[in-house]
């Protein structure tokens, strides 16, 4: 695998700006789900504390762009959580898209780019603005890219962060060639943003976690010439065994 592969999905994480938008968030994930301050489950990781909804929550989904024939594909692929996770996507787009929990954009960014706000961080931005973006998936969601995309992206707005920096990772990265390749196209990352997007690894105090999973959809794809030579992960386009089980335990069922 050549990082010439990678370019075709780029997520980039978002967060809260800010002191006074960390905190409210802080506020906003532990009035939706008490045990959002615990650190110590063995489940999937979370940044500066869990960001996931109470489990049997429905959430709303409104799309501000795109054909409904996407959007109903859309929901059909992100779908697959709910098989796992107790949770509902409801789309609203019709009704009142704006005020939806989870509201999603194709063409507000560069078609290669897709992002999503993590959990209940969604919570925090103005009606109307998209908590997701999903360029990957904005000509369609029957190409594995882009379902695998779509999963990615549904996984952020449940709470889940990307596998390559769980404290359990211990990719052995090649920084060097790592900054060369995240600064240039389609990216064009400061080192600052490299270090947060790809190499800094979620602190065990913070997050949620068990062992390392290859095969996790929140996982980068990650060719040899970004590591030691002998390292690499390649994209993965649907849930893992790992994401099913976490997704349960997470959002159980009663």
């Amino acid at each position: 695998m050549s990082t010439a592969s990678i370019h075709p999905f780029v997520c980039i994480d978002r967060f809260p700006v800010g002191v006074a938008a960390r905190q409210r968030a802080h506020e906003l994930a532990r009035r939706e789900r008490a045990d959002n301050d615990r650190t110590d489950q063995l489940a999937r990781l979370a940044l500066d504390g869990q960001r996931f909804w109470q489990s049997g929550r429905v959430l709303r989904v409104g799309f501000l762009d795109g054909s409904r024939a996407l959007h109903r594909a859309v929901l059909n692929v992100a779908g697959e959580w709910t098989l796992h996770a107790n949770l509902t996507f409801v789309d609203v787009t019709e009704d009142a898209p704006s005020s939806a929990e989870l509201r999603i954009a194709f063409a507000k960014h560069p078609p290669s780019v897709s992002w999503s706000y993590f959990g209940t961080d969604a919570l925090l931005i103005a009606s109307g603005e998209p908590t997701m973006h999903l360029g990957a998936a904005a000509a369609g969601a029957s190409t594995p890219e882009a379902c695998g995309a779509i999963l990615h992206e549904f996984g952020h707005a449940l709470g889940f962060v990307h596998e390559h920096q769980s404290p359990a990772s211990a990719i052995p990265w090649n920084r060097a060639a790592l900054i060369s390749f995240y600064s240039g196209p389609p990216n064009y990352w400061s080192e600052e943003q490299i270090e947060h997007n790809v190499i800094r690894r979620y602190s065990a105090a913070a997050s949620q976690y068990t062992s390392f999973d290859p095969l996790s959809i929140m996982l980068y794809p990650i060719p040899k010439e970004l590591t030691d030579g002998v390292f690499e992960a390649r994209l993965n386009y649907s849930l893992s065994a790992t994401d099913c089980a976490f997704a349960a335990q997470v959002y159980p069922r009663r």
